[in-house]
């Protein structure tokens, strides 16, 4: 009896799954299963099977027309004919006068190897030239006059510092012998002015500090035709009397 009682306690306290359980979990199991075949519907819709390519129609060419396929080409003018008429008609460029050439050399007392220098150092700003060789003149000799002016400058600094001057001494120096004022006078005294490229309407314009850039622009291009020789700059200066 003891025994029996023992069995029914074992079997009345094992639990027993509920009813509304089981009908959920089948539930989940049917909105899965109907999920899995929507999608399936869906890529099968979004990526059907392969279809037949549809390859476009042939369009034939044009056919050409009896006048087209006739015609004659059109003549065209040569490129040496056309070229021939464009230099005839050129307006030739200004050169620097063989004259006027070795009037400068012979008062500088330099002789440039390429003159093509010379000619651009006498072009004042607003001259008709705006290419010598082959360089572009844009402002006429400003370039070159700053050139000139830093030869000048180291020219005298050189000088003063061989002599054993002191800082003030060469200081003064500068002033006194590469203004303005003084250039001008040195280049109007040795004539240079008539050597100047002017504009062709400011002809004879005596514009203020005009001579001086050219002396600057002279010395510049001292500089640049014997490779930078200060030597060559100072006997042009010592020929000019700055």
């Amino acid at each position: 009896m003891r025994r029996r009682a023992e069995e029914n306690a074992e079997v009345e306290g094992t639990e027993t799954t509920p009813v509304s359980t089981i009908a959920e979990q089948a539930r989940k199991e049917a909105e899965t299963q109907r999920e899995e075949e929507e999608l399936r519907a869906l890529i099968q819709r979004a990526y059907p099977g392969t279809r037949p390519r549809i390859q476009a129609p042939v369009v034939p060419p044009p056919v050409q027309s009896i006048e087209t396929r006739h015609e004659r080409p059109r003549p065209a003018l040569p490129y040496e004919h056309r070229r021939a008429i464009e230099t005839r008609h050129e307006r030739p460029r200004p050169t620097l006068p063989e004259e006027h050439r070795r009037a400068v050399e012979s008062i500088i007392g330099y002789t440039f190897k390429n003159a093509d220098w010379l000619w651009e150092a006498l072009q004042q700003r607003g001259s008709e030239v705006q290419k010598v060789g082959s360089r572009d003149v844009k402002e006429g000799n400003l370039a070159l006059a700053l050139r000139g002016d830093a030869a000048l400058d180291l020219a005298v600094v050189t000088a003063g510092t061989k002599e054993n001057s002191c800082r003030r001494d060469i200081t003064n120096q500068k002033i006194d012998r590469l203004c303005n004022d003084n250039l001008d006078k040195i280049g109007l005294r040795h004539g240079l002015d008539k050597y100047l490229h002017y504009f062709a309407n400011n002809k004879g314009v005596n514009r203020k500090h005009l001579m001086a850039d050219a002396v600057e622009a002279i010395i510049g291009v001292v500089c640049e035709d014997s490779d930078n020789e200060l030597e060559d700059v100072k006997r042009v200066m010592k020929a000019l009397g700055i």
